[in-house]
């Protein structure tokens, strides 16, 4: 197929394009700009449970293929803003800890799964997609955006 070919080869010509066009010179930053990062990996399988002693928050963005993951925001103070949390899960349940004072918004996406939410009991959801807010976010200065997709999975979410 000529048109293959030529898409191919246009292809090659602007990633050639692109990689003389960049600036050769080499950029040094100072290591003072970065602070170490916790040791949480995205392992395929496995379990994650909650830190036992306080930690410095920072936004969690989790994906994993299968396991129980387990979220404490009560062992650390939020900063001010928003602060967000991103879990993409294939099989397993996911449990997340808020403090009381602090208003989220929780976007849950699943295949097959079930959801408890504060004071909402066990829901059961086939394919689809449910926002749920709690507290005022329009006045808070800290406001926390949850979103978790599963496959097959469950989501609990508690005030702790």
């Amino acid at each position: 197929m000529w048109s293959l070919r030529l898409f191919i080869v246009i292809m090659l010509l602007y990633m050639l394009y692109q990689y003389l066009q960049r600036e050769n010179e080499p950029k040094v930053v100072g290591a003072e700009l970065f602070e170490k990062l916790p040791a949480i990996k995205n392992d395929l399988i496995g379990t994650m449970p909650a830190p036992i002693e306080a930690y410095k928050w920072q936004d969690v963005q989790i994906q994993r293929l299968a396991g129980d993951i387990t979220i404490d925001t009560t062992q650390t103070i939020l900063p001010a803003g928003t602060s967000l949390i991103t879990i993409r899960q294939g099989i397993g349940k996911v449990q997340i800890y808020v403090p009381y004072e602090i208003p989220f918004r929780l976007q849950y996406t699943t295949l097959f799964g079930e959801l408890s939410c504060l004071h909402v009991g066990p829901q059961r959801i086939v394919n689809e997609s449910i926002t749920f807010s709690d507290g005022n976010p329009e006045d808070a200065k800290r406001v926390l955006i949850i979103h978790v997709a599963t496959w097959l999975g469950d989501l609990e979410v508690l005030r702790k």
